[in-house]
């Protein structure tokens, strides 16, 4: 209906189903069968969200946010809480951690100091 596999966040159930094919693509429970049907149409295993010009302007203010932290502390250590530049923050260690990070955003990260 659309032309793509990238859903609004504001879909609710597709939404979640969306984001538990992801989880198990990346921790390699997802099924071969369901993994072909679903390159079959073109589906982004990696959450597409940032690739919206509105999800581009998100990134860029988190990382702005991150890069004033560290100039402001020294470090790229966040604390956790339940902000969402944390859950950003979360995401992004999570993603580096694991080498699933788009190569422009591990560049930012690491030119930066983040770890």
């Amino acid at each position: 209906m659309n032309g793509h596999c990238n859903c609004p966040t504001t879909n609710g159930s597709l939404v979640s189903w969306v984001s538990y094919q992801r989880t198990f693509f990346r921790s390699k429970k997802l099924k071969v069968d369901r993994y072909e049907k679903l390159m079959g149409i073109g589906f982004v295993f990696e959450n597409a969200r940032f690739e919206t010009k509105s999800g581009r302007e998100q990134l860029n203010n988190c990382f702005m946010e991150l890069v004033k932290y560290k100039e402001k502390n020294g470090h790229c250590s966040i604390p956790t809480s339940k902000g969402s530049f944390e859950n950003w923050i979360s995401r992004q260690k999570t993603l580096f951690r694991s080498k699933e990070v788009k190569a422009d955003r591990y560049e930012k990260l690491v030119g930066i100091g983040f770890a």
